[in-house]
């Protein structure tokens, strides 16, 4: 006997070894997460979220152990009743009657921790039922409050899924101790010789009977309560081909349907009462029977009737109130009401309404995300191992802007390199930000930066970095984790042949110094080495969880985050700043997106420290009637949402519109600009995003940041716009702006054209690009001389009542990687213009000057080669150098019509083009440089001894 437990006893062992490293594994993981939101200073979050999860599991889990557990030993003393001449399975088993009870409680344990996990992982759910804001308005229907189907109805979905599915389990678990114990329930008896065959018989007790009606009674009275309020409810997020919720047919046959249906749950249930007393199976085949044919006729067969007879023959007089509904909801929950709605006249485009608008012209964008992202990383790159993510937009001292941080990219080092001690102590944070105007280029093509290098290095004092260390990042490419203040050096930025080093001086961190510590993240980050490496010291810390996305899920799970976080300099410290959305699926008769949500606010703006890690959440909702969902999450965790009024005006001065949420409101619009039910029902002027020419392929054209002064205003600022177009349609319908500037965060303007005029769309104008001889004989001659053409966003610019579209054109070399800007394409109503610069471009397009096609261009070669530049600053400095060089050269004293005198009218016209300028005279600065051109023809030609 001894021999034969001992395998038992390694094996109970074993399993018990198993449990406890699991649990100490789960445990282990827990205290790292309450270090880190402890070293975050959130830390109430960790406590609030682990007590709705702890109370949810307790509770939720003793309750199916309760009701799983009560069934099965009901079963087992309703086996022994009535006991038949035959034996139970489990008979000739020793003690086995006592040993299904330990089965049971086994299994009735695990019942319980799977059901209470589930709730755990509800908690969400759970705590907003318990926190229900109210949204002020009803729906039209079943005349409840939003806030019900927002808060309530999911945690009632979850209650009903929960128990049913705790039923079924019960169900199988009784099931399986009838089967086991009942005497006579299945009996199995061999006839003729040892190697006959075996006769099974299923005579099952009365009580099973008895037991199985109960649980039934159980599921009916379940699902006449899920008829009554989720059925119901669930009406109104129908898809239906008219429009989106509840239509006539639901309101009128399905819904007094339902209630029919909860009342017919009541009488299976009393049938199945019958039937548990009584124990005839007739009533307990009959209450599924009227379910499910109640269930046909009344859900398929009546309604589908009443839709083709009744409702198609006049659908539209009969769903317009529901196509109401539909269109009021959406745009409600998508705040589109709060968009105001202009017709404006558009005119064709004057040098007048150039001339008033000198700030929008001085801020038009001509460069491309994509080319000047590669640009950045060819210049600004400055070893291998450094990475640009992305490009940003923003606006400093009144001028747009385009930033960059420069973050470390681990994967990039040296193979050689990638070693432990690289990853996690050396090389552990980017090193400042590359920023440049939108439009100002060198005379190379390339961007004129106005942050650079290592340490960083500008004139513009708002740009200054006293702290470029990005320790806490945007992407994936940094390692997670990083071990800072031990005795190896940190790389800090290199210094020619040699690099500068550093040592983490942040409050960020979880300290490491002690043994428990190293063991602690040793066993929670499966890296053995922090057991053994000599670096670390008692004031060690590590730094986990270092990608801003992540930090902010797992502080705040339940917020949706914008995909586009940008870097901002403030006061010499590096910020990330993103917008969060507080979301729904349950927005009554909303339409969704792709994703299933009807229900989004930007409620939320996050900015995160660069260097220290540290995190902070600002409201942006009116604390006069706050956003339900937000001002839920602030009951449940308090003091974690800050006012933005306590956003200092430094911050507040770099808030942006998100282009999420402009997306989503700009994809509701596309249908739901539309207010009239009889023009929704035909689908008469439904909108689409338009698409552009990127590259050599077509795309959405995604919403742009700009700094214009939009109609009726006296002063530019800084909005994100999205152009539409009818569906199937490429000339413009309409333009979104959103307001980004403090005076008007958040204001929306949507701008609709009459539908009796052209007003030339993006595609449009794309086309008459590649119509125009000129740019498109460049176009192809440019891409057969070793350089690939890279066409820009095409920007739809607002002047006055008229528009300006704009598309820069940069060209890149096979051999090469840095893109150039060459060329600029202007047009607007009547004209295709492709110049050398901006300036000369808005020139041509008035004065009808030919583009400037392929045969001004060098083929485009290493950085460098001489080209001309796309901004009026800068091709009139490479003319007054060439003017006063000439000058200079041949003396003072010029004789008129010699080289000396051409130059210095040259030099004089340039002169009084810059003043023009500063001006806003465009007519004025037009004129002085086409007079300066010509001298520099005369000028050449006499150069040239012609």
């Amino acid at each position: 006997m001894k021999l034969e437990g001992r395998p038992v006893r390694w094996i109970l062992a074993l399993i018990l070894a198993a449990v406890l490293l699991l649990f100490l594994s789960a445990d282990a993981g827990l205290y790292v997460n309450y270090l880190w939101f402890h070293s975050e200073g959130v830390q109430s979050v960790f406590f609030t979220t682990l007590g709705y999860e702890a109370r949810a599991f307790a509770a939720f889990g003793a309750l199916a152990l309760a009701f799983f557990l009560a069934n099965v030993l009901l079963a087992r003393r309703f086996c022994q009743v009535g006991r038949s001449s035959h034996r139970s399975l489990i008979a000739d088993i020793p003690r086995g009657r006592s040993l299904l009870v330990v089965v049971a409680a086994v299994v009735a344990v695990i019942v319980g921790l799977l059901f209470g996990s589930g709730a755990s992982g509800a908690w969400q759910t759970i705590a907003l039922a318990q926190h229900a804001t109210p949204f002020g308005t009803t729906d039209p229907v079943l005349h409840r409050g939003v806030e019900w189907y927002v808060f309530q109805f999911p945690y009632l979905q979850f209650l009903f899924g929960w128990a049913v599915g705790l039923l079924v389990v019960t169900a199988l678990g009784v099931g399986a101790v009838y089967a086991l114990a009942a005497p006579g329930f299945l009996h199995m008896e061999r006839q003729g010789p040892e190697l006959g065959p075996v006769h099974v018989t299923f005579s099952p007790p009365p009580a099973v009977l008895t037991h199985g009606a109960i649980l039934l009674a159980i599921f009916f009275a379940l699902r006449g309560a899920a008829y009554h309020w989720l059925s119901q409810a669930a009406l109104l997020f129908n898809q239906n081909s008219t429009a989106f919720g509840a239509n006539y047919t639901d309101v009128n046959v399905r819904l007094p349907m339902y209630s029919i249906l909860a009342g017919l749950m009541g009488l299976c249930v009393v049938f199945c009462l019958f039937a548990a007393l009584h124990r005839g199976v007739g009533w307990l085949i009959a209450a599924p029977v009227v379910w499910i044919s109640a269930s046909l006729i009344g859900l398929g067969i009546v309604p589908a009737i009443v839709q083709s007879i009744f409702v198609a023959p006049s659908e539209l007089q009969r769903e317009s109130p529901y196509i109401s509904n539909n269109i009021a909801a959406t745009r409600a929950a998508f705040n589109l009401t709060t968009i105001t709605t202009t017709q404006p006249t558009v005119a064709p485009l004057t040098e007048q309404d150039v001339q008033a608008d000198p700030q929008t012209v001085q801020n038009i964008r001509l460069w491309d995300w994509q080319p000047l992202l590669e640009t950045y990383q060819q210049l600004q790159g400055l070893r291998p191992y450094y990475l640009f993510p992305d490009i940003d937009v923003d606006r400093y001292g009144g001028q747009q802007m385009m930033l960059s941080p420069r973050e470390l990219d681990i994967s990039k080092l040296q193979q050689a390199a990638q070693n432990w001690q690289n990853e996690h102590l050396v090389y552990t944070h980017g090193f400042g930000v590359v920023a440049s105007n939108v439009n100002d280029v060198s005379a190379q093509g390339t961007p004129n930066l106005i942050l650079h290098d290592i340490p960083p290095v500008t004139t513009n004092s708002l740009l200054q970095i006293n702290q470029p260390g990005i320790y806490f990042t945007s992407g994936d490419n940094t390692t997670s984790w990083a071990l800072v203040r031990t005795t190896a050096k940190e790389f800090d930025y290199p210094t020619g042949a040699d690099n500068a080093s550093t040592t983490y001086s942040g409050t960020a961190g979880i300290p490491i110094g002690s043994l428990t510590r190293r063991l602690l993240f040793a066993w929670n980050l499966g890296d053995p080495n922090l057991l053994y490496t000599t670096y670390i010291k008692s004031d060690s810390k590590v730094l986990i969880n270092r990608q801003i996305s992540q930090m902010v899920q797992k502080i705040t799970p339940f917020l949706t985050f914008d995909q586009d976080p940008y870097m901002v300099i403030i006061d010499g410290k590096l910020y990330w700043f993103m917008d969060a959305y507080t979301t729904s699926s349950e927005y009554p008769y909303s339409a969704p997106l792709s994703d299933g949500t009807n229900y989004m606010r930007n409620s939320v703006k996050v900015v995160i420290d660069a260097y220290n890690g540290t995190i902070t959440y600002y409201r942006t909702d009116d604390p006069a009637h706050p956003e339900p969902i937000i001002q839920a999450y602030s009951e449940i965790f308090p003091g974690l949402f800050q006012p933005l009024s306590n956003m200092p005006a430094t911050y507040r001065a770099h808030l942006r519109y998100p282009e999420d949420y402009l997306q989503a409101q700009a994809q509701e619009l596309t249908l739901y600009h539309i207010t009239d039910p009889s023009v929704f029902y035909n689908r008469e002027d439904v909108w689409s995003i338009p698409t552009e020419q990127v590259g050599q392929t077509k795309s959405a054209l995604a919403p742009y940041y700009v700094e214009i002064r939009l109609p009726g205003e006296a002063q530019a600022e800084f909005v994100l716009i999205q152009p539409f177009v009818p569906r199937g349609k490429d000339n413009m319908i309409g333009w979104l702006a959103a307001r980004s500037d403090p005076a008007h965060y958040g204001q929306a303007l949507l701008y609709e054209f009459s539908k009796d005029s052209l007003i030339y769309g993006p595609q449009q104008i794309e086309s008459r690009i590649d119509q125009e001889p000129t740019i498109s004989s460049s176009l192809s001659l440019w891409n057969q001389q070793g350089s690939r053409v890279i066409r820009g966003n095409l920007l739809v610019i607002p002047l006055g009542n008229a528009f300006l579209y704009v598309e820069p054109l940069f060209l890149q070399a096979n051999q090469g990687q840095i893109p150039e800007l060459k060329r600029v394409i202007l047009a607007d109503s009547t004209d295709v213009t492709m110049q050398a610069t901006f300036p000369e471009a808005l020139q041509a397009l008035f004065s009808g000057a030919p583009s400037n096609g392929a045969s001004g261009v060098p083929s485009t070669g290493a950085a460098g080669a001489p080209a001309a530049t796309a901004t009026g600053s800068a091709t009139a400095t490479s003319a007054s150098t060439i003017a006063s060089t000439t000058a200079s050269a041949v003396g003072a004293a010029a004789t008129p019509g010699t080289p000396a005198a051409l130059a210095q009218d040259a030099l004089n016209h340039y002169q009084q083009a810059q003043a023009a300028l500063k001006a806003g005279d465009w007519t004025g600065y037009g004129t002085e440089l086409a007079a300066m051109q010509r001298d520099l023809e005369q000028l050449a030609a006499a150069s040239n001894g012609k």
